[in-house]
């Protein structure tokens, strides 16, 4: 089995029945490492690329052995030139990834109340990726749930256009980086978290700081390694 049938195993409603799918010749990862971001160089260095077109538009799946198997990620393309305005490392990362709109074989981080503290899970779409730093989700989620604050006699303590999405999740939940500062938050209003603590000035199911993640950096560090595990 290859790694494009891994991926429609694990995730059989990825592609309708029917979708033109053409399938490329596997080959190793072959883009060098991302300064900064050690733990997610050694998991893309150990990784086999499989070019993949789906409905006319390219993607790429990237996977190795895991624990129980191959687990991985089905990709988009490297996109360094996209416009949507990220921060210096996330284009930097653009420049041999495009980030994630799938995953499958995901580690188990499952917590104590049952929820699962895998950041890159498979809740997760469009992690990194060009489509979710141009979204308006966490200005319109904020507005949306600004009664979680007026509640409470509070006002939300962050500009949301001064954020963008790096991941979101089909609950709602999204996760978003400061564009200046880098630091990430977690816009959790139906999560089973743990490892976040509410930002100050703020009622619960609303925005967190990660434990283990202060910024971009950290967060994505943070995520390859239980990736990597």
């Amino acid at each position: 089995m290859n790694d494009w049938e891994h991926l429609q195993q694990a995730r059989p409603r990825l592609v309708r029945e029917g979708t033109p799918v053409e399938v490329g010749s596997a080959h190793p990862w072959d883009r060098g490492e991302v300064a900064r971001l050690p733990e997610l160089s050694g998991l893309l260095a150990a990784a086999t690329v499989t070019p993949v077109t789906i409905a006319g538009r390219p993607f790429e799946v990237l996977a190795w052995d895991g624990p129980t198997g191959r687990r991985g990620w089905l990709c988009r393309p490297a996109a360094a030139d996209t416009t949507p305005p990220v921060l210096p490392l996330h284009r930097a990362l653009w420049g041999v990834l495009g980030g994630m709109v799938d995953v499958f074989a995901a580690p188990d981080h499952t917590n104590a109340t049952g929820g699962d503290d895998t950041w890159w899970s498979e809740n997760h779409q469009e992690i990194l990726t060009p489509v979710s730093a141009g979204s308006e989700r966490f200005v319109s989620s904020v507005d949306a749930y600004g009664w979680l604050w007026e509640d409470d006699g509070l006002e939300v303590p962050v500009d949301p256009a001064a954020w963008y999405v790096l991941a979101q999740e089909a609950n709602g939940n999204l996760t978003v980086a400061h564009r200046e500062s880098g630091q990430v938050l977690l816009f959790g209003p139906d999560h089973a978290y743990d490892g976040i603590t509410e930002l100050e000035g703020c009622p619960p199911y609303s925005l967190y700081t990660f434990d283990g993640a202060p910024d971009l950096a950290g967060w994505i560090e943070l995520s390859a390694r239980q990736w990597r595990g």
